[in-house]
């Protein structure tokens, strides 16, 4: 995975079957970033934890 210059591994999975907006699968992600969730305009923003 690499959000922004920041590369690491991860086992991730999307599936547009799940009929939500933004679909998690592989949670490990919110112990690296503070994830903001904004559904109205359909967008993710990730901000580092550092």
């Amino acid at each position: 995975m690499r959000i922004g210059e920041d590369e690491f591994g991860m086992k991730i999975g999307f599936s547009p079957k799940l009929g939500v907006g933004f679909n998690l699968l592989g949670m490990d992600v919110f112990d690296r970033y503070r994830v903001i969730f904004d559904n109205r305009v359909k967008k993710v923003t990730f901000q580092s934890h550092q």
